[in-house]
């Protein structure tokens, strides 16, 4: 097994969640430029992808070099490890890889039977990255959670919440406030934690966590309030308005689309003008064009991403029951009157009923698929059966479900999106897609 697919290989925590691994790994003299660079932490139960992109791109239209950590990747490991514009190269991950299983075998060796987690491999090998060329800014998607994620023992001071569902359980708890906590140390005490739209009083009861915790906890709209948000076919524009600087930002261009998007991006404008000290008008109009440009820079791989021109094809990441709903609301504006022909896949550990339901609704035809460690596509077929749909197939593998998809849409004059499955949309980049 060469070093980087060591770095991918095994369990995400190994001997079990917590940081004492990661603060020492972190601690290396190597690193030591870690603390010198400004960074933010996106966590959240859906959107940090996606914010994470956004803020990227505002940060480097600003003028600003950054380098980015996100997961999982859909195709190619080394897009988890992202700069100024480029994944790592496949030289410099084998070299940082083989740096870091180094790192790893001594603290394995110093202290039996506390493995290192390959999630924790992949936070030491984008740090060793980073160390050798220090860039203006550091973004970071959280992997799980946030008070024992390995990115927590990253020095980060700044850190994005942008939603709460019920996910991971086992790890963070039975319920939406359990969650919300563990998700908001994210943010260490002394730091500054940006809240999402959350469900219910979470809000609140986030907020008076945070205080007891030594955390600053503010709203979004506090700094960024989205005032629109509007989708037809492939164009998606918001109107956002940035009370403590007095300034509105109308039309603005969003690069990647969904209603749901609109949310993120005023996110990533929060971290931004936090990240970047603005804090005057005059420094939030000098800083509006980095804001336009970024959000309309950024891109995002299946969210609602367009793969084929004839018909038109998305692909989207949705997988969730609240991101299947969230897309759903997306749909009429995306298909602008036509037809929604649907590729529906779903994991096997996830409630399928729940996550297709909204979006059956909406098509005209279903074609179900397996991808990895998806539900079995006849399977599927019943399931949409007995939820509405007009027509429904099973093709499989993914690739041939797409281009049955596409055949059916050309008849109908239809638009065909793919989701209900991250490994179904990474099989569908991976080269299942024709026109």
């Amino acid at each position: 097994m060469t070093p980087v697919e060591w770095l991918f290989e095994g369990d995400k925590h190994g001997a079990g969640p917590g940081l004492h691994r990661m603060t020492a790994l972190l601690a290396h003299p190597a690193l030591s430029a870690l603390g010198t660079i400004r960074a933010a932490r996106v966590t959240g139960s859906n959107g940090k992808g996606s914010t994470c992109a956004f803020l990227s791109e505002i940060l480097r239209a600003s003028g600003r070099s950054v380098a980015r950590l996100t997961s999982p990747h859909l195709n190619d490991p080394r897009e988890r490890l992202w700069r100024d514009g480029a994944d790592i190269s496949a030289e410099a991950l084998a070299r940082h890889a083989a740096w870091t299983h180094e790192q790893v075998s001594a603290y394995e060796a110093a202290f039996p039977g506390d493995r290192v987690g390959a999630f924790e491999r992949q936070v030491l090998t984008f740090a060793r990255w980073v160390a050798e060329d220090p860039p203006d800014a550091v973004v970071q998607e959280v992997g799980i959670g946030g008070r024992l994620d390995s990115t927590r023992a990253w020095p980060c001071a700044l850190a994005g919440l942008t939603s709460v569902d019920l996910e991971h359980t086992a790890l963070l708890g039975p319920t939406l406030l359990d969650i919300a906590l563990e998700k908001a140390q994210a943010a260490p005490a002394g730091g500054h934690l940006v809240l999402g739209a959350l469900p219910g009083d979470l809000t609140r009861r986030v907020s008076g966590a945070c205080a007891a915790w030594g955390i600053q906890a503010e709203p979004v709209s506090a700094t960024v309030e989205l005032r629109e948000a509007r989708l037809c076919g492939d164009e998606m524009t918001v109107t956002l308005r940035l009370p403590k600087h007095g300034l509105d930002l109308e039309s603005v261009r969003l690069g990647l689309l969904g209603l749901h998007q609109a949310e993120n991006a005023a996110m990533a404008a929060a971290l931004a003008l936090r990240l970047c000290e603005v804090s005057t008008a005059e420094d939030a109009r000098a800083f509006e064009p980095a804001l336009r440009e970024g959000l309309a820079a950024a891109r995002w791989p299946a969210r609602l991403e367009r793969v084929a021109t004839d018909p038109l094809t998305y692909l989207d990441a949705a997988h969730t029951p609240d991101a299947a709903r969230r897309l759903a609301e997306s749909l009429p504006g995306l298909l602008n009157g036509r037809p929604l022909v649907l590729v529906a896949a779903c994991s096997a550990d996830k409630d399928a009923e729940a996550v297709l339901r909204p979006l059956v609704a909406l098509a005209e035809a279903v074609i179900t698929t397996r991808s990895v460690r998806g539900r079995e596509s006849e399977a599927l077929r019943g399931l949409v059966m007995g939820l509405g749909a007009k027509e429904a197939r099973a093709v499989e593998p993914v690739g041939a479900a797409l281009a049955a998809a596409q055949d059916v849409a050309r008849g109908c004059g239809g638009v065909v999106v793919l989701a209900g499955s991250l490994f179904a949309a990474g099989e569908g980049r991976g080269g299942g897609v024709r026109g």
